[in-house]
């Protein structure tokens, strides 16, 4: 990794360092930068997600502690695992890859927002997710609910399905070889390497998808088939999003977004460049931050917040014709 002179736009080489090193641990720094800037790091590609922490360092009935659990925008349970180094990995009795699975096996039995809470939310929000002047009896309820609410998820969504992440500095051949066919195999699995960098006084992160590889094909752009309704319908379990109305032709690349705002500040206008950004005031910003900075809020539902311009519709109301 390089540092940029932005003067004369020479380079100097910023020396790579472990955690180890600066005094990290992991169950304390690493835990808390990954848990403080989750949407960063459980996907690094570019599709930017709502996700809400439900638990840190829950115990399972093996005794074993989740470093953290979320809730994806679709209700999936999305289990992180971390580790430090390679050194700590191997010192470890049970391998990464088997006690990610274990894991992820124990938090499948949770399937509403009652056990949630019960079972994990409800002490998370206490020690970690309450403000200083949030002594509402239930606020942890009302959060998680109004997460739920904002995008769109049905009680009967909860956990369908559950999701691995793992961070870590460096893994094993032995590890990556059986976290692959895991992969290859359906398991919705995501190996993140986070390599840390120093230069002088700066502490710079790279982090890196390792698995799932993506496949060259997945740049080709295909032709897709117009089928009848009954296709569409059947193939989508989920309420339409944005990139399904862009391809059904609801909205295009260029298309204005409105947010409506109170009378004493002009409504803000954005211009639609891709499934998950907007650019606005020249900037690129996903879509989701826009609508945050915007109301002032720590959750939106951009659904029932955004306006097309053109129709003069809510997004919720657009995609009602893909229903």
């Amino acid at each position: 990794m390089f540092k940029v002179n932005e003067e004369n736009l020479s380079v100097e080489v910023a020396n790579e360092v472990n955690f180890s090193e600066v005094g990290w641990t992991e169950p304390d720094e690493i835990e808390d930068m990954v848990a403080n800037n989750l949407e960063k790091f459980v996907d690094v590609n570019g599709k930017e997600e709502n996700l809400i922490v439900v638990g840190r360092q829950v115990s399972d009935e093996s005794r074993g502690r989740n470093d953290i659990v979320a809730l994806d925008g679709n209700g999936n349970i999305v289990l992180i695992e971390i580790k430090r180094d390679l050194r700590d990995s191997k010192r470890r009795r049970e391998n990464i890859e088997s006690q990610a699975v274990r894991y992820a096996a124990a938090l499948a039995k949770i399937d509403s927002p009652r056990e949630l809470l019960s079972k994990m939310y409800s002490e998370y929000y206490s020690r970690f997710g309450k403000d200083s002047e949030d002594q509402e009896e239930g606020a942890a309820r009302k959060k998680l609910y109004d997460f739920l609410e904002t995008n769109d998820i049905e009680f009967e969504d909860i956990n369908r399905t559950q999701r691995i992440v793992l961070f870590a500095s460096g893994y094993s051949e032995r590890a990556l070889s059986s976290l692959a066919w895991l992969s290859k195999n359906g398991v919705n699995i995501t190996v993140l390497k986070g390599s840390l960098f120093k230069h002088g006084g700066e502490l710079m992160l790279d982090v890196k998808q390792l698995l799932p590889v993506v496949d060259e094909e997945e740049y080709f752009i295909d032709i897709p088939e117009r089928d009848s309704s009954t296709t569409r319908s059947s193939s989508r379990s989920r309420k339409p999003r944005v990139g399904d109305m862009m391809e059904e032709g609801l909205l295009a690349e260029g298309d204005k977004l409105r947010i409506p705002t109170d009378g004493d500040h002009p409504d803000s206008v954005a211009t639609l460049l891709d499934e998950n950004h907007v650019e606005v005031d020249g900037e690129k910003r996903s879509t989701n931050q826009w609508a945050k900075e915007v109301k002032g809020w720590d959750s939106v539902s951009i659904y029932r917040e955004v306006e097309h311009v053109e129709s003069g519709k809510l997004l919720n109301q657009l995609r009602r014709g893909l229903e």
